[in-house]
């Protein structure tokens, strides 16, 4: 019997700290109302590193649970058997998962060399067969500038377009990023800062 179940839709296995479904799981697993957590693979289980699911695993041993899954069959980490081939499992869904980083990130550092669309265009532009095209928001863009150079402050502009708009869209952090985003000035800038749980570009 299915009692209950733990989503993470749209977060990576290896992302932990993000996993509020997996997370809430662990914790339910001390009330014993489930003795096996059942998953596709053992990848929407958890891609983590064999040490640090060792962490995660451990309130479960404890509860009595096990995990079942429909491509790899019943893991029982009570099982020496179990927890060996459970370790190597684990640590060829990491690998992969590293290797996907990797080349991911070696297909975005050609796309930005060659000028091309490697995030979402910034507000007032869209992406259309390659290219940085201008669209509706591009007037308020040219505004927030024309506002900003004629002396009007961060907040004095939050206020006017807050209540032309009749809504709360706008923040003084949003015009700050709109106001320093070089793109605006015609440079293509990507990878200024290093961001990556395995693989980055700086500078």
């Amino acid at each position: 019997r299915i009692i209950r179940e733990y989503r993470d839709e749209g977060i990576s296995g290896d992302r932990t700290e993000k996993r509020d479904g997996f997370q809430r799981m662990i914790a339910d697993s001390a009330s014993g109302d489930f003795r096996v957590v059942i998953s596709w693979d053992i990848d929407r289980f958890g891609r983590f590193d064999p040490l640090e699911a060792g962490y995660w695993i451990q309130p479960l041993r404890k509860a009595g649970i096990w995990l079942e899954t429909v491509a790899q069959g019943k893991i029982d980490w009570n099982d020496f058997a179990g927890r060996i081939l459970y370790t190597i499992q684990q640590e060829g869904k990491h690998a992969f998962l590293k290797d996907l980083s990797r080349n991911v990130l070696r297909g975005m550092i050609r796309s930005a060399t060659e000028g091309r669309l490697v995030w979402r265009p910034p507000l007032g532009y869209s992406a259309v067969n390659g290219q940085f095209l201008p669209n509706d928001d591009a007037a308020t863009v040219r505004r927030i500038f024309r506002e900003y150079n004629s002396g009007m402050s961060f907040g004095e502009i939050v206020s006017l377009l807050n209540r032309e708009e009749g809504g709360s869209r706008w923040d003084r952090t949003r015009i700050r990023r709109i106001l320093c985003n070089e793109f605006y000035v015609g440079r293509y800038c990507w990878g200024g800062k290093g961001r990556g749980k395995y693989f980055m570009v700086r500078n």
